[in-house]
């Protein structure tokens, strides 16, 4: 057999923009469509929900997050953490990087996994390649989702958006040359040089069972959370919240579309189980509203900045504790109406 390739499939995050989800999160999102049919939405929403408060599952600094743009590397340390921590708990998976300079070849390590049945997570370059957007423009740090091979015909298939165009986020089949796969890791190499990703990339493995595999599982796990919210409230940190002391007013406009996925996704997965539709209309527009006002909050405070007014930080409190109490109604709904669907049985 000269060609293998590892199904996937498109993913309900599409819709999003890279705003909302980085192109590494995408591709560990695709990896665990493939190896858990179903799950991507799951983890996609435990993960967004769980970045949204800093240290509801681990101490999550964001402050990462202050380096704009294409200097960002999606892969940080505490992104790792996180992402690894909500793989291991709740899908049986863990991130396993594998080095990129050593006796086994990039290409070896993708054709290597593909037998095994993995797909491979390859950093790159992309403004190499005369079809990027950004082509001799600006360097851009970029994620592949490798999932296949020609042999014979010396090519990596892969799942990508870039030949769509940077700003796409529909990823589809795409075919790279072997040397252009080199190219476009070692580019990455060269000029990101202390990145944790430096001569590596990443597979996921299946060590355990799922604890989260339809819907009757994940709003159980999603239910403990809820709890642990509620019950410690007080002590959670918002990252709006934490954006606001740290002055860093543009970080709440770009981390607050992870409420409208976990959002999204809880109440798609609500209307799908429970008859109720009212309840879950007010629970969405009591999140929408909850977003809107941290979106006017950073607003204010940044206009004031800028015009170089005073920032009465009292007032900023008193809103914070608002907003801070809605989020807490928005929680306590969201666990009643979950217990409710529990008790007369998941469809």
């Amino acid at each position: 057999m000269t060609i293998e390739k590892l199904k996937a499939k498109a993913l309900d995050i599409e819709k999003y923009n890279f705003a909302y989800i980085n192109c590494f999160v995408r591709a560990v999102s695709m990896e665990v469509e493939r190896l858990l049919p179903g799950s991507s939405n799951y983890f996609i929403s435990i993960y967004s929900f769980s970045r949204s408060f800093s240290n509801i599952k681990l101490n999550y600094d964001y402050r990462i997050s202050k380096i704009n743009g294409y200097n960002y590397n999606p892969d940080h340390k505490h992104e790792l953490n996180l992402l690894d921590k909500i793989l291991n708990d709740y899908f049986g998976l863990k991130l396993k990087s594998f080095p990129t300079n050593e006796k086994t070849s990039i290409i070896e390590l993708i054709t290597e996994n593909v037998d095994n049945g993995k797909s491979t997570l390859v950093p790159v370059n992309p403004s190499v390649l005369p079809f990027c957007d950004y082509y001799k423009e600006k360097k851009w740090i970029h994620w592949l989702y490798c999932n296949g091979y020609d042999k014979i015909k010396e090519l990596i298939l892969v799942e990508d958006h870039v030949q769509f165009g940077m700003e796409s986020t529909i990823y589809r089949p795409f075919r790279y040359t072997e040397e252009e796969i080199k190219k476009l890791h070692d580019s990455y190499n060269e000029v990101w040089s202390d990145v944790p990703s430096l001569n590596k990339c990443y597979s996921l493995d299946q060590f355990n069972n799922p604890r989260i595999f339809n819907d009757i599982t994940f709003f159980k796990e999603l239910e403990v959370l809820l709890e642990y919210y509620i019950k410690h409230h007080k002590e959670i940190f918002h990252i709006e919240e934490i954006a606001l002391v740290e002055e860093d007013y543009d970080l709440i406009f770009s981390l607050k579309h992870l409420k409208t996925i976990y959002n999204n996704t809880f109440c798609d997965l609500l209307y799908r189980n429970f008859e109720e539709e009212e309840k879950i209309r007010d629970l969405q527009t009591l999140a929408i509203n909850i977003k809107n006002k941290w979106d006017t909050l950073a607003r204010n405070t940044k206009l004031a900045q800028l015009r170089k007014k005073v920032i009465d930080q009292n007032e900023i409190n008193m809103e914070t504790s608002l907003i801070k109490e809605l989020e807490y109604d928005y929680f306590v709904s969201l666990l009643k109406i979950s217990k409710e669907m529990g008790r007369n049985d998941l469809k």
